[in-house]
């Protein structure tokens, strides 16, 4: 299960093995929850960058959108002339 969330989140099978203890026998649980949050600010980090230029490819789309829109209208407001 946690190496299907792992993937699941976008982990790499490195990274997975690292959270779980697989790269060393002796790690304890706190150990492992530890890295797992490190590993999460990671993700939640590169998650917000990559939303943040969601929203501006958005506003860009949008914008060219109205600005097509807006001449489009003009140009069959000519031709009907």
């Amino acid at each position: 299960k946690l190496i299907l969330r792992g993937k699941r989140f976008n982990y790499s099978l490195d990274e997975i093995a690292e959270m779980i203890g697989m790269t060393m026998d002796d790690m304890e649980e706190v150990q492992q929850i530890e890295k797992s949050l490190v590993y999460g600010d990671v993700k939640l980090k590169e998650l917000r960058k990559r939303i943040e230029e969601l929203e501006v490819l958005e506003r860009d789309i949008l914008s060219v959108r109205e600005k097509l829109l807006k001449r489009l209208a003009e140009l069959k407001k000519e031709k009907e002339r």
